[in-house]
């Protein structure tokens, strides 16, 4: 009886959101702005960079950065991925877009945390400068704090201090 009453209260609270929401965001407005894209799923997408041309190839100007793979690392599927596994290129880059990234494309051990990433070319583009996109996805962060716990990113602002004190 408490549940339905919690699930009443969430559905009242949320009914005038979602009616501003339907108003604003008419099919009669979004259609002509979707015309000639191609919307794909996470799975079509993570399926398209799971095969060999899709992964990371180890060069020497990673200096210091490891990418791992499946077949190479122990306990590869219970890696702490970064960013709850979502693609810290992708969310640096694309205003805080929230992509699963795919571990099969490499994941990157960088300062002994690990990364993923939703393609080949995100992983390179982060691995080219890793602290400027982690400085990039704190401050994203900043803006939407709710980021900070989603992403479980409490260690990065363990250090600051409230206004109050």
């Amino acid at each position: 009886m408490v549940l339905l009453s919690v699930i009443s209260n969430i559905q009242a609270n949320l009914e005038p959101f979602t009616r501003s929401h339907k108003e604003v965001l008419q099919d009669s407005i979004l259609q002509p702005l979707l015309t000639g894209l191609i919307l794909r799923t996470d799975e079509e997408r993570i399926a398209e960079t799971s095969g060999l041309e899709g992964r990371v190839e180890h060069a020497p100007h990673f200096k210091n950065l490891e990418f791992l793979f499946p077949e190479t690392t122990r306990n590869f599927a219970q890696l702490p991925l970064q960013y709850k596994g979502f693609c810290g290129f992708s969310i640096a880059v694309h205003d805080r877009l929230l992509l699963p990234g795919n571990p099969l494309v490499g994941v990157l051990r960088y300062k002994d945390h690990f990364f993923c990433f939703t393609s080949k070319e995100a992983a390179v583009k982060f691995a080219a400068d890793p602290d400027r996109y982690i400085a990039h996805i704190a401050e994203a962060a900043k803006k939407s704090p709710e980021l900070i716990q989603l992403l479980e990113l409490h260690m990065q602002f363990s250090t600051i201090t409230p206004y109050g004190k």
